[in-house]
């Protein structure tokens, strides 16, 4: 018992290092031999006919039969004796592809042929090859035919076959056969059907999907009979059919779509065909503001996004849309890619000019109380000198967490701040006096607590402390990393790096 569950397993088992070719399919198990292993042909005549019958009673169709069994019979045509002909011809018309085991009785024959019914015309014989990627030694062969994975081959069987006795359906066993290698081609018939249309193609039919097989296969020369035969290449297969767009896949090959202004939208269509395939675009703002990529998709495809010389933010359900902020005169490249899945996308890229923020002007030591951030906010600040410039915020991460990003004046990120709690905190050297920062508050809470400062300069070993106009506290405290502190804003230095 259990080859039927094995062989299901093969082609759309899901249970990680053990899933079939096309672990989401959709499987439909059909009776055709008794308890013992045995059965007629005119069960399997049967089961045919309900195929036919029922290939469209499913949310998705039936597209694809699996029949892992044969007879002691080794030829290329039918015998005399043959009743499944007329079942498998209509099927073959309803655009069903059918995967038939080509039989292990080669050490009896020892010539090329095919058991039955896989030496009938209308469907697809399936021979077996080893780990090495050579034909099996039991498998029949034949050059109509296609070889496929089928020695010790590990898939799912019934818990009473594992005879572990848990009850828990979780059991593998690894056997081998042609009637393991049938179903792995059974299972790759519907994985490049589901390519062919996402291509493009419509009315796909068994040769459609054979031929493609055969064009992309690999050969292999069995040293047996001196021929060569087909052998499955699935992942060659499918990357022939998948869709490819002139757009670069990194910064250095973009797209350039020009100078983005506010006025215009700008639509771009393409394709991620894979899961590893990207599409960059390259511009330059024409005004200080944001721009928006909003990317509609087809098929299975979840956007991911990155940026290159700007800092962007994800929005949508599906985080379909991307927003970066810009710097007229600046330029930027942005990327689109698989978050999860495969398709079309259409973008609407759009500019929109306009940059606020609070001018909280030069900073030496200032206290900025209850502030209100709703998603983001931004503030300007202004070195008074030379040295560190610091902005701490102090709030409840139980009203809402919020997340500190220091800008350059040209927008260019320079650090940030994401610590868990209620402090965050960034530090930066600015280099001169009038240098001009911007302060990024992402996130929403409505009682942020704010402590700039740029009193502490270090040159070489000596650290400088400048006071205020007010009241000023200072403290040094030594140790293996010494520690300044002013107004109770503390900085550590590395106890070799300043002079005590």
């Amino acid at each position: 018992g259990g080859h039927g569950t094995h062989v299901a397993g093969i082609v759309g088992g899901d249970a990680g290092s053990h899933s079939g070719v096309a672990p989401d399919v959709d499987l439909v198990g059909l009776r055709v031999f008794n308890d013992e292993g045995n059965g007629f042909f005119s069960w399997v005549e049967e089961a045919l006919d309900w195929v036919h019958t029922n290939r469209n009673s499913y949310d998705n169709p039936i597209t694809a039969v699996n029949l892992s069994l044969g007879t002691h019979y080794n030829a290329d045509s039918i015998p005399f004796w043959a009743m499944l002909e007329d079942e498998f011809a209509q099927l073959k018309a309803d655009g069903i592809f059918i995967s038939v085991s080509a039989g292990n009785s080669f050490a009896d024959f020892n010539t090329p042929g095919l058991s039955y019914p896989a030496a009938s015309p209308h469907v697809v014989p399936v021979m077996s090859t080893d780990a090495s990627g050579q034909l099996s030694s039991f498998s029949q062969r034949h050059q109509s035919a296609i070889g496929a994975p089928g020695r010790w081959i590990t898939s799912a069987v019934p818990d009473y076959v594992a005879n572990d006795a848990d009850s828990i359906d979780d059991d593998f066993a690894t056997w081998s056969g042609t009637s393991m290698a049938a179903p792995y081609i059974a299972g790759a018939s519907v994985v490049l059907r589901e390519a062919m249309e996402f291509s493009g193609y419509t009315n796909v039919t068994q040769d459609t999907i054979f031929d493609h097989m055969t064009a992309t296969a690999d050969q292999l020369l069995d040293s047996n009979t001196g021929l060569s035969y087909n052998r499955l290449n699935l992942q060659a297969a499918v990357a022939a059919l998948m869709p490819v767009d002139d757009f670069g896949n990194s910064s250095a090959d973009a797209c350039n779509l020009g100078s983005l202004a506010s006025e215009n939208i700008t639509e771009i269509s393409g394709v991620i065909g894979t899961l590893d395939d990207s599409d960059y675009f390259g511009f330059t703002a024409d005004a200080t503001g944001t721009v928006t990529f909003n990317a509609t998709t087809s098929h299975d495809l979840t956007s991911a996004w990155y940026v290159q010389g700007g800092v962007g933010s994800v929005s949508g359900i599906q985080g379909e849309a991307y927003t970066i902020d810009v710097v007229g005169g600046q330029s930027y490249y942005v990327g689109i890619a698989s978050g999860d899945g495969v398709g079309y996308y259409d973008l609407e890229i759009e500019a929109e000019n306009g940059f606020v923020f609070e001018d909280w002007g030069q900073v030496d030591f200032d206290h900025y109380h209850d502030i209100s951030s709703v998603g983001e906010s931004w503030y300007r600040l202004v070195a008074s000198q030379a040295g560190y410039l610091t902005s701490e915020a102090t709030f409840s991460s139980a009203a809402g967490n919020i997340d500190l990003t220091l800008y350059d004046s040209n927008l260019n990120a320079l650090i940030s701040s994401s610590a868990e709690g209620d402090v965050e905190r960034v530090d930066w050297l600015a280099g001169a006096a009038e240098e001009e920062f911007y302060l990024r508050v992402s996130g929403t809470n409505s009682e942020i607590d704010f402590q700039l400062t740029n009193l502490v300069a270090v040159t070489g070993e000596v650290v400088d402390v400048t006071g205020t106009a007010g009241d000023d506290t200072f403290a040094f405290a030594a140790g293996d990393d010494h520690q300044v502190s002013v107004n109770g804003v503390s900085y550590d230095f590395a106890a070799g790096s300043i002079d005590t």
